[in-house]
């Protein structure tokens, strides 16, 4: 069965060539939604493009003072998943300048609506938005996953609210979270990885871990916890959490680079 994530590929070379002539310019909405509305699936997800210029426009007026320990509270009271996209990132825009004296970028913003945002088809069929994006070095990967599974986190408080993000080692999940925490701490989020040194020779300190509402690990600690999990009763590494949304981090580098790595692991198997 063909996917039309995969399918959409054919067309990357008309971002790319774009991306690069403009790579050294902060690039203004308008020149964003351009850019993506040569892609067939990208034009797609954003839609009327005036349209969704006006929402990021709208985004940015409305990141007024608030306190958001209260704000997110009453957000977590509700159960009928009614957070807006653009009423949470409004809120992120305001406490991401608080914080760190800048806001984040429009590419940012049309990222996140992107990537949280589906189609009439997907809905009918009960199935959650699967989305691919290319971003580029430089343009915040890092703040634009923090933000996603933050607003998963929050919309889907009471059911399905777990998320996984992937990354392609676990430095890097070390780093992300060293860097962006702040942020899943602002909005009462809690966060951990699974693959650090301490967690990577304790099974009790991992099982521990699972406990967060977001958990950053490379590809190997996931498999690993999962299949203690699945065929040894006594660890229940993962706590039967199932997460309501997964993250990739460098897809490519997964599918790719690492799609023929196997997992190797001895508890002691018997004939």
């Amino acid at each position: 069965m063909e996917d039309p994530c995969w399918h959409s590929l054919s067309d990357s070379n008309v971002i790319e060539t774009e991306i690069s002539k403009s790579s050294r310019v902060d690039l203004s909405v308008e020149k964003i939604l351009t850019i993506m509305s040569q892609d067939s699936e990208s034009s797609k997800v954003i839609g009327n493009s005036s349209e969704m210029a006006q929402r990021i426009t709208r985004i940015r007026k409305e990141a007024k003072k608030i306190n958001v320990g209260q704000w997110t509270e009453q957000i977590k009271k509700k159960s009928d998943k009614t957070l807006k996209v653009d009423d949470f990132l409004a809120v992120a825009c305001r406490v991401v300048r608080d914080e760190k004296r800048y806001v984040p970028r429009d590419v940012q913003l049309i990222a996140v609506v992107a990537f949280v945002s589906s189609d009439n088809q997907q809905e009918q069929a009960g199935r959650m938005p699967r989305r691919m994006g290319q971003i580029s070095t430089g343009e915040g990967k890092t703040l634009i996953s923090a933000l996603v599974a933050i607003y998963h986190v929050l919309r889907h408080w009471n059911a399905d609210r777990h998320v996984n993000i992937i990354t392609s080692s676990p430095v890097l999940a070390e780093a992300n979270i060293a860097e962006i925490g702040w942020l899943f701490q602002a909005f009462g989020v809690s966060v951990s990885n699974n693959c650090d040194q301490k967690c990577s020779n304790d099974d009790d300190v991992r099982r521990e871990r699972y406990n967060n509402d977001v958990i950053y690990g490379d590809l190997s600690s996931f498999m690993r916890d999962i299949l203690l999990t699945r065929f040894y009763e006594d660890k229940d590494v993962t706590r039967n959490r199932n997460p309501g949304a997964i993250i990739v981090d460098e897809v490519d580098s997964l599918t790719l680079d690492k799609g023929t790595s196997e997992l190797i692991r001895d508890y002691g198997l018997k004939n």
